[in-house]
């Protein structure tokens, strides 16, 4: 085997620093090149493995879910207003190549059981957004008793799911609970992404504080973090590696065994069709280099009453996920950024910050209580 590094010296940081510096012509590059994110967060040029402190913000591999190749769920987002159409293109996505559904409300009441006609809960993902709890309850009750299903990935996104996390005793194990805790992560701003999580991980503190649930693991697997991508590739991993290692430190404080939390990312793009397909690409590749869950790519044409310009615009997203899957195999990798000493730097500095904002928040009285005086 040739081994092409075998002839150059290893140079270490403080021979590159000194080059650089000589070449700039007197120029410390670290401070010419750096580039701040907020007041607190700094990317600069050059890291090395003196840089390289903290093994978890390097390696996550062990916080990140197990699925078959560690792939991520192809998410497609459908609006829901007429029951059967519904149905129609969730089954058409679900058939060509996508394996989750996210349905989102828009009508007033919704026959559950026609909605997900045909559609098997057990073999894929589906993720309902501003329905009627109990009814979603009620359909999956009845749909585990009829399956004997033991573990379904569900998700409940609405106004009140983060307080309804109880109303219905489910008789399977816990794995079988859909995650109704809703956490947003919405900020596309870097100066205010530290605030947000921390605000978001007092939140869920308070919700296992306030539950007469004593099983917090059960609380954690309840979670589903929506996520909302940044246009900062790297950024962007970094912060979603970051989550992991932050809930899991919280659920290391309440002696969670395996403290892991589902993130259900979508991408954000800007407003030219053309653009968009670019920013779709880089902010899918982002979110599941930094380990999503679940990936919500939005269409590059988001309104059209031309059905069949609406059909392709679905197509060209459902297949942004399924390329980066298929012929670029990011799912046969679980921690494809471990070892990237610039990625663990981003990644422990957005900790550390969160950590403090966190501890700050905590101080004041927690979650309720810090949003009482900021109101």
């Amino acid at each position: 085997m040739i081994k092409l590094f075998d002839g150059f010296d290893t140079v270490s940081k403080d021979q590159w620093l000194k080059k650089a510096t000589t070449d700039l012509k007197g120029e410390n590059p670290l401070e010419k090149f750096q580039k701040v994110f907020g007041t607190k967060i700094i990317q600069y040029p050059y890291y090395d493995s003196s840089d390289n402190k903290d093994w978890l913000s390097a390696n996550i591999s062990s916080l990140v879910n197990n699925r078959p190749y560690d792939a991520w769920f192809n998410t497609e987002r459908i609006v829901v207003t007429n029951e059967s159409e519904a149905n129609s293109l969730a089954i058409n996505a679900l058939q060509s190549g996508s394996n989750g559904i996210q349905f989102i409300c828009q009508a007033g009441e919704i026959d559950i059981k026609k909605l997900m006609a045909n559609i098997e809960p057990a073999y894929c993902y589906c993720s309902f957004k501003g329905f009627v709890n109990r009814e979603i309850y009620s359909y999956l009750k009845e749909y585990i008793e009829k399956s004997n299903a033991t573990e379904l990935q569900i998700s409940i996104i609405g106004e009140s799911s983060a307080h309804s996390m109880h109303n219905l005793e489910l008789e399977n194990s816990y794995q079988s609970i859909p995650k109704d805790i809703s956490i947003s992560i919405s900020d596309t701003d870097t100066s205010t992404i530290t605030t947000s999580i921390a605000r978001q991980m007092s939140f869920f503190v308070d919700i296992v504080c306030n539950s007469n649930v004593d099983n917090v693991q059960l609380l954690l697997n309840k979670i589903i973090i929506e996520n909302v991508c940044l246009n900062h590739y790297f950024f962007e991993i970094a912060k979603l590696r970051a989550l992991r290692i932050l809930f899991a430190e919280i659920g290391a404080y309440f002696e969670v065994d395996s403290p892991k939390v589902f993130i259900q990312s979508e991408t954000n793009g800007g407003t030219d069709h053309l653009e968009n397909l670019l920013i779709n690409t880089t902010q899918a590749m982002s979110a599941i280099v930094g380990g999503t869950d679940s990936m919500i790519v939005t269409p590059h044409i988001k309104e059209s009453k031309d059905m069949e310009e609406a059909q392709f615009s679905a197509r060209i997203a459902r297949n942004v996920s399924n390329l980066l899957n298929e012929e670029s195999h990011f799912d046969k990798v679980k921690d494809p950024s471990a070892g990237s000493y610039y990625i663990s730097q981003l990644t422990e500095q957005i900790v550390n910050e969160t950590w403090k904002k966190f501890t700050e928040i905590e101080e004041l009285g927690g979650f309720t209580k810090f949003n009482e005086r900021i109101a």
